[in-house]
């Protein structure tokens, strides 16, 4: 195998695993996600820079009407950089370069925190609920709006998807939904959950180590500014120039087409209108029929 060859390949190692990989004869890439680690947070699908990650209908997965995966991925835009690795908060989805994880990788830029997961709920113990905050490597705020169009008995989605419980419907309060700050990670996923885009995720900062100084950092800082932001890039228009002057040559360089004189127009139109008379005969319309072509050049 040379340098330029290489393969890549997608496996499904059960409902809910999937690996995709790119090798050469000395390197291997992988990317492995686990849906009941994923917390439907969406962060891998906002920085993914060739749109490779799409999320699959997270509402009504959590509401039970369906039954498929948070994030789908697309291998045939997958170019491999780690970042969805890099940057998932619950382990869902671990890229390795060589068998080593991009996070324990000096040089590569990772979150300062990750947690582990399962059924889509990160592990807190008591003892750990109750210090006053949560560690994130996130800091922001969530706030609720038009309130009055939340129905916290019939849709429960948004405390259904929080992997830390961090949200709740009181049984002696006015509020519908409460929020307990000291556990919230601010990770989007009630916003993304949401069936009425009641809840905002605002993302003000996030804690990353490593990747200082690298080539591929400014992808890095535009993955953050992403996140922070929430704000989802432009679709950059190319303009593709256009070479006038080879297009003015094209059109300045006319044939000009000669004028005839009014006598020469004269016999044009006799002979054709003799063409004309003579077509029209039955005669000929015979021969032409008959295919009796060399008559009819006779007669002519």
């Amino acid at each position: 195998m040379n340098e330029e060859e290489y393969t890549v390949g997608y496996l499904m190692h059960d409902e809910n695993k999937v690996e995709l990989f790119w090798k050469t004869e000395d390197y291997i890439k992988k990317l492995e996600y686990d849906n009941l680690q994923c917390i439907g947070c969406g962060i891998c699908n906002l920085i993914c820079p060739t749109e490779a990650i799409e999320m699959g209908p997270i509402p009504s997965v959590v509401s039970g009407i369906f039954d498929a995966p948070f994030q789908l991925f697309n291998l045939d835009k997958c170019i491999f950089c780690g970042l969805c690795g890099a940057f998932c908060l619950s382990k869902a989805i671990t890229f390795t370069f060589n068998e080593i994880k991009v996070t324990e990788i000096d040089d590569y830029i990772r979150l300062t925190k990750h947690y582990d997961c399962e059924n889509h709920k990160i592990k807190i113990s008591e003892e750990l609920a109750k210090i006053k905050n949560l560690e994130s490597p996130i800091e922001g705020k969530l706030t609720f709006h038009n309130m009055d169009r939340c129905d916290p008995v019939g849709c429960v989605v948004c405390y259904k998807i929080c992997p830390t419980d961090a949200l709740y419907s009181p049984k002696k309060s006015k509020e519908k939904i409460i929020l307990k700050e000291e556990l919230c990670i601010y990770c989007g996923a009630c916003e993304v959950t949401c069936p009425e885009s009641l809840i905002k995720v605002e993302r003000q900062n996030i804690h990353t180590i490593g990747g200082k100084g690298k080539p591929w950092e400014k992808s890095w800082i535009e993955a953050i500014e992403k996140i922070t932001s929430m704000k989802f890039p432009e679709k950059i228009i190319k303009n593709i120039p256009i070479p006038i002057e080879e297009i003015t040559k094209k059109i300045t360089t006319q044939v000009a087409i000669p004028k005839i004189s009014k006598e020469s127009e004269n016999v044009l139109r006799e002979r054709l209108q003799k063409i004309h008379d003579e077509l029209v005969k039955i005669k000929i319309r015979y021969y032409l029929e008959g295919k009796a072509k060399k008559k009819v050049e006779l007669e002519f």
